[in-house]
């Protein structure tokens, strides 16, 4: 079945404009065919489709979906990179292993400052569809590395991803703790500068390291996310 976006109310799902559009014009579901609904905030239902207008859709609210891997909250805050290709293969990928926030930022090395952030949106949302996510993950917008770190003050399991053989690292299995919220840092083609790691690692970020291995910014993304997707999955 396919997911969509709903507001749930009265036993019922609405569908906006929007999602209508896409159940009628481009899956070409009518009356009484079946779907699955979500709030984006953690719930999911089985339903079926009651009426279509133009402006919206209504659902009838069946079966609750029981939620596997339902995770803590994983941010990523990235560098976007030159090749906006290879930026929106992150966003696809790391929303499919569960990340719920993206926050796209630029460092001192930074090869792209101007992204499309509504674009980036429905590629999230479209991922968030395709691996029936419970949670929708907010694309947030492109803002500078310090005003960042401004944000996320409580959060204990945070980290800062980077080369710099000068600073002292920690092994990403060694600090990685399962069943809590967190937040990585990935650094441009050109890394974070030394003084930007000083500063994140002043404001309590983890500096940690993936051991020998040298990743692209989306390579990185991806693989923490799917270290920490790994983990959660199993740590029962």
């Amino acid at each position: 079945m396919n997911l969509f976006f709903a507001h749930f109310e009265n036993n019922q799902a609405i569908l906006d404009e929007k999602e209508t559009h896409h159940l009628q014009k481009v899956l070409r579901l009518g009356k009484n065919d079946k779907v699955l609904v979500t709030d984006g905030k953690g719930k999911m239902f089985e339903g079926h489709v009651l009426e279509i207008t133009k402006k919206q859709s209504l659902i009838s609210l069946g079966k609750e979906r029981e939620i596997q891997n339902n995770f803590p909250e994983l941010s990523v805050a990235f560098a976007p990179t030159k090749s906006n290709e290879r930026s929106e293969i992150l966003i696809e990928k790391i929303v499919e292993l569960g990340v719920r926030n993206i926050f796209p930022i630029t460092s001192f090395h930074s090869e792209r400052r101007k992204i499309n952030v509504e674009r980036w949106q429905k590629i999230a949302d479209a991922a968030t569809k395709q691996s029936l996510k419970a949670h929708r993950c907010q694309l947030h917008d492109l803002q500078d590395f310090k005003n960042f770190l401004s944000l996320k003050k409580n959060l204990e399991n945070k980290f800062i991803a980077h080369c710099n053989s000068a600073i002292p690292t920690s092994l990403l299995k060694n600090v990685l703790s399962p069943g809590e919220d967190s937040l990585i840092l990935i650094g441009p083609e050109g890394d974070f500068s030394q003084d930007e790691i000083h500063t994140a690692i002043d404001l309590g970020y983890k500096s940690i390291s993936f051991g020998n291995q040298r990743f692209r910014t989306e390579t990185a993304g991806i693989y923490f996310a799917s270290v920490y997707n790994f983990l959660n999955t199993f740590r029962a």
